[in-house]
C-alpha cells in the first residue's frame, strides 16, 4: 500500500507526494454546527493553516456582503504542530482540498432550515 499513498512527484523526486487528510471532514452536521444550516444554504468556506489568512478571506467576503454565520472555517494544523508548511519556494508543502457535494437521501432532510447561530 506505501505506492498507493506515497510516490515520488514527477520530475521532482526529490519530493514526496501523498494522499491523506490533514483536517476534519466538513460534513452537513459540522457545518450545522458551526453556522446553523447546512442544506438549502450557501456557504463559504476558508480552509487555510494560517490565522491572519482567515481573517482576510472573512473581511473580503464581508466586504462583498456575506454574513460571517454563511463562513465555515476550517483551520489546517500549521507546520508548528506537525501540520502543513505554508509560504513561496520548493521546501514548502503543496495541498488540494477536495469537496464532494451530497443531498440526503430522504428530500424532507434537505429542506432549509433557518438559521439560529448569531454572530
Amino acid at each position: 500500500m506505501l505506492g498507493t499513498f506515497f510516490t515520488k512527484v514527477p520530475k521532482d523526486p526529490s519530493r514526496v507526494e501523498r494522499f491523506s487528510s490533514v483536517g476534519n471532514s466538513i460534513n452537513n452536521v459540522l457545518i450545522d454546527r458551526r453556522s446553523g444550516a447546512s442544506f438549502g444554504t450557501r456557504r463559504f468556506f476558508v480552509i487555510t493553516p494560517d490565522a491572519n489568512i482567515d481573517g482576510a478571506d472573512r473581511s473580503a467576503l464581508g466586504r462583498l456582503g456575506v454574513p460571517s454565520a454563511d463562513i465555515v472555517t476550517e483551520a489546517v494544523p500549521s507546520a508548528g504542530s506537525g501540520g502543513v508548511r505554508i509560504g513561496l519556494g520548493r521546501s514548502v508543502d503543496d495541498f488540494i482540498t477536495l469537496m464532494r457535494h451530497s443531498l440526503p437521501d430522504d428530500a424532507r432532510s434537505a429542506r432549509p432550515r433557518r438559521s439560529t447561530r448569531r454572530t
